[in-house]
């Protein structure tokens, strides 16, 4: 089985609710995300139809979910049910007003990038080169400058004691808060 995690990562500074999974890296949070991937990519390929986020989230909050929920919401590898939704996702840019971050997946098969659903908000726009949906075909070396411009480090997810799947994320930072 290989790696496959998703985050939401920002470059603001904010108070995020205890219950919420998340990690300082550098100038960041990154908060894992138990999330389908399909939602992250109808997220990500919506994102790429528009220049703002406010836009972008209006649109996104007029549908259903049927646009992005294959229907089982289930984790690929039999977890049981995902904790997160492209509804949660959208619920927190909007609570924690978020106006810079990254909204990622990644999976890799015997450390090779099988799949990468990527894309880049500044100051409320979606900075359109940086939409990234796909497997092989991804531009790394961009990746690693819109990574850059966040101020995160463009391996984040090598950590794979932390960012191997949100359940290990889930169990490392429940032991560093004690529970």
């Amino acid at each position: 089985m290989g790696q496959e995690i998703s985050a939401l990562i920002t470059n603001q500074q904010l108070e995020i609710d205890r219950e919420i999974v998340h990690f300082a890296a550098q100038e960041c949070t990154i908060i894992p995300l138990d999330i389908d991937p399909a939602h992250v990519e109808y997220f990500v390929t919506q994102a790429a139809q528009f220049d703002r986020l406010e836009d972008l989230l209006l649109h996104l909050e007029m549908k259903d979910g049927s646009d992005w929920d294959n229907g089982s919401n289930a984790d690929i590898y039999g977890d049981g049910p995902c904790q997160h939704t492209l509804t949660t996702v959208i619920s927190w840019i909007r609570s924690m007003q978020l106006q810079h971050f990254i909204l990622e997946y990644y999976s890799d098969f015997a450390s090779q990038a099988m799949d990468c659903y990527f894309v880049l908000v500044l100051n409320g726009n979606i900075v359109k080169k940086s939409v990234m949906i796909g497997d092989y075909g991804i531009d790394w070396d961009a990746y690693v400058d819109f990574t850059q411009q966040l101020g995160v480090d463009h391996y984040w997810y090598c950590d794979e004691t932390k960012y191997f799947r949100y359940s290990n994320a889930e169990e490392v930072y429940r032991s560093q808060q004690g529970r």
